[in-house]
């Protein structure tokens, strides 16, 4: 690890520091001030945003934990475009310290038009990782490891990217959350499951919603409301999210699993929800964001997956980190109505 009165001389800046990169400066102080423990604010994709603490010893773990995943070694060169507020962007500036490397900060929306990019590691959002895609491809196989986190990537440029011979890009989708100092798992593009890291072992309870232990937990068990199938002691699939589980006629449909099916026929974001039935209790319905709705072909569905009417919202609600506000957004459909 480098000298804390060095690092920061080590964070590549902007000519004037706006107030991402000041938050970048203000953390690096604490670090060098001896700090303990940290706070940090929960996305609010499931709920109200919550503040999280944690401690100089969980961070410098996890961090650890992905270095050790990818075999990334000293010295580091890290690029930093997302919000370093959230615990996915603080975990860049940990991952830097910890192989005395160097960081270079460049707005989230700035990232497609970097030119000669040389990282070992690199965190994006999906959204971003589309708009290199589409504007310079190229870019992506000079990023290193790129950790995509915020939100799912989207199935349709997940087979873009794996089918394009132009690239060869290493990109992981990330599980995790602000409790377990960012992710615990991984999943390179193109696999089905992710693979933990570090010493994180998993379970899961009666309703089959995964449970997380490791050093970075403090050994103790964290229960998610993450519906997964186990298929190893260091494998997952993550299938959905219990809060969003649809209950129609008794039959329980994970409404993600569903949406990623859909998503590959057309380019708008989906969005299963349901609206009350007297007689199944719960009526599948599907929302499609913007002013049209396009041809879907629902036959590979069973007829309980099936939506029972499809409806369209100008634009769905987001959270400030990029994920979709399945609340929010089923909030104002039904206030549409």
């Amino acid at each position: 690890m480098t000298d804390l009165d060095d690092f920061v001389n080590h964070i590549k800046f902007t000519q004037q520091l706006n107030s991402e990169e000041q938050y970048v400066v203000n953390f690096v102080l604490q670090l060098k001030n001896g700090s303990t423990h940290f706070s940090f604010k929960t996305s609010g994709s499931t709920g109200i945003p919550k503040e999280i603490t944690l401690s100089r010893d969980q961070l410098f773990t996890s961090a650890a934990n992905t270095l050790n995943f990818l075999a990334i070694t000293s010295p580091i060169h890290v690029l930093l475009a997302i919000n370093p507020t959230f615990i996915g962007g603080t975990m860049q500036i940990v991952r830097t310290y910890l192989l005395d490397g160097n960081l270079d900060i460049v707005p989230a929306q700035a990232v497609a038009d970097l030119h000669n990019a040389h990282y070992d590691l690199t965190s994006l959002v999906p959204i971003q990782i589309a708009k290199i895609y589409e504007k310079a491809p190229h870019l992506l196989d000079q990023l290193g490891h790129i950790l995509v986190g915020g939100a799912l990537i989207d199935p349709t440029l997940e087979q873009m990217l794996l089918a394009d011979r132009r690239i060869n890009p290493s990109i992981f989708a990330t599980y995790g959350m602000t409790e377990t100092a960012s992710h615990i798992a991984l999943r390179k593009l193109g696999q089905p499951y992710f693979d933990t890291i570090g010493d994180t072992e998993i379970g899961f309870n009666e309703a089959y919603c995964m449970k997380i232990k490791s050093k970075v937990t403090q050994e103790a068990w964290l229960q998610t409301s993450d519906i997964v199938e186990i298929i190893a002691p260091t494998q997952f699939i993550w299938l959905g999210r219990h809060d969003f589980v649809i209950n129609t006629g008794g039959i329980k449909i994970p409404p993600e699993k569903i949406e990623a099916l859909l998503k590959t026929q057309v380019s708008q974001n989906l969005m299963l929800t349901s609206l009350p039935d007297e007689l199944l209790g719960q009526r599948v319905v599907l929302l499609v964001e913007g002013n049209s709705i396009p041809k879907i072909d629902f036959s590979s569905l069973s007829s309980y997956e099936r939506p029972k009417a499809i409806y369209h919202l100008i634009d769905f609600s987001y959270t400030p980190s990029g994920k979709l506000d399945r609340r929010k957004t089923q909030q104002r459909f039904i206030e549409s109505q």
